[in-house]
């Protein structure tokens, strides 16, 4: 066995670049492919992010059933703290 295990590695020589002619240009074709994703809430001005500690298990029956309506759980939040507003008489 010999003293180090990467000797043989290291014993190889590496490889040299393809050498190129010098002043010779090369030209590659390249494609420009733009996505263009649509605009979320977080880009939107009217919109503003906030937080809220609830029981892990509302969480997961809330997500549940905003699947089986295909609604956003933020229009949710949403449609609610309007209609608490509504109940106090606020605009």
């Amino acid at each position: 066995m010999s003293k180090n295990r990467f000797e043989r590695l290291l014993a190889k020589p590496p490889a040299d670049p393809p050498q190129r002619e010098p002043g010779k240009v090369e030209t590659v074709e390249t494609q420009e492919i733009i996505v263009h994703r649509p605009v979320g809430k977080r880009s939107k001005d009217e919109y503003t992010q906030v937080s809220a500690y609830i029981p892990k298990d509302t969480h997961k029956s809330i997500k549940a059933a905003l699947l089986d309506e295909e609604r956003d759980f933020s229009e949710l939040v949403s449609d609610l703290l309007a209609d608490w507003l509504k109940t106090r008489g606020a605009k």
